[in-house]
C-alpha cells in the first residue's frame, strides 16, 4: 500500500519525465548517429590555430563516443527530474481528507516517506534505463550497435549521481510542505554545488563525481562519496524527523 500510494502520487510526473527525456535525448542521438565519423572541413580560423603539419580536416567523434559523453557530462537532466519527482507526495497534501485518512492507518510516517524515496529512486533508474534504450535503438537503426558493457555502467552511475538529491528534496518538502518552494530551495543547492566542480580545491568533494564513470575508473572517489552519502541519508533522516513531528 505504501508503494502503490507513492506510485499513484507520482505517476503523472513520471510519465511527463519520460516525455521530457525522450524529447531531450532522441533528436540529439539521431544527429550523432548520422554525423558520427564524418570528415568536416575546418574554418580558416580553425586552420590558422591548427599546429604545423596538422590536417585541415577534423573527424566528428563516433557514435559510441557521443553516447559516453552523454553519460559523462550531459546527465544533469536526470538530477533535475529526480528533484521534480521527489518534491511532492504525502508531505504536501496537508489537511486533505485523503491525507488525514492515510496518516491514521497503522503505518508509521517513516514508512510512508521510505516508500516515496524508494519509488522515486526506482523512477530515476527507469529514466536512465530509458535513455539507454533510446540510444541502443538509434544505434541499431543506423548500424552503430552500442555494447551493453558501455550502457549498463552508465545507467548505474547516473542513477547514483541523481539519486543523492532525493534526500535533500524530501527534506526541503518536509520543511516547506509545498512542491514549488521545495524545488526552488533544492535547485539552488544544486547550482551552488555545481560551483564546486569548477574549483580545483573543492572539485574532489563535488558530490556528483560519484555519477561519473570516468571518476570511478581512477579509483573510489572517497571524498565525493562521503559528501554524497551525507547529503542522501542526512536529507532523508532529516525529512523523516520533520515529518514525524509535523502537525497534520
Amino acid at each position: 500500500m505504501v508503494y502503490s500510494k507513492a506510485w499513484r502520487d507520482l505517476r503523472g510526473r513520471f510519465l511527463l519525465c519520460v516525455f521530457v527525456v525522450s524529447v531531450a535525448v532522441l533528436p540529439q542521438t539521431i544527429i550523432s548517429a548520422v554525423r558520427g565519423g564524418q570528415d568536416v572541413a575546418r574554418s580558416p580560423e580553425e586552420e590558422a590555430a591548427w599546429s604545423e603539419g596538422g590536417s585541415g580536416r577534423i573527424v566528428i567523434p563516433d557514435f559510441q563516443t557521443e553516447v559516453q559523453r552523454w553519460f559523462e557530462g550531459r546527465e544533469a537532466l536526470l538530477v533535475v527530474l529526480a528533484v521534480v519527482l521527489a518534491v511532492g507526495g504525502t508531505m504536501t497534501e496537508a489537511n486533505t481528507r485523503t491525507n488525514l485518512l492515510i496518516l491514521s492507518l497503522p503505518r508509521s510516517r517513516r514508512r510512508w516517506l521510505q516508500g516515496q524515496a524508494i519509488v522515486v529512486m526506482g523512477m530515476v533508474l527507469a529514466l536512465a534505463a530509458w535513455v539507454a534504450v533510446l540510444m541502443a535503438g538509434v544505434g541499431l537503426a543506423f548500424g552503430e550497435p552500442i555494447p551493453w558493457n558501455i550502457l549498463a555502467p552508465g545507467i548505474v552511475t547516473v542513477t547514483l549521481g541523481a539519486s543523492i538529491w532525493i534526500g535533500p528534496a524530501l527534506l526541503g518538502t518536509a520543511m516547506t510542505r509545498e512542491s514549488v518552494k521545495a524545488g526552488i530551495v533544492v535547485f539552488t543547492l544544486v547550482l551552488l554545488a555545481a560551483i564546486m566542480d569548477q574549483s580545483a580545491v573543492l572539485k574532489p568533494w563535488y558530490p556528483y563525481r560519484v555519477g561519473r564513470l570516468s571518476v570511478w575508473s581512477d579509483g573510489i572517489p572517497w571524498r565525493a562519496l562521503a559528501v554524497a552519502l551525507t547529503m542522501a541519508f542526512g536529507g532523508y533522516l532529516g525529512a523523516v524527523r520533520r515529518f514525524e513531528r509535523a502537525d497534520y
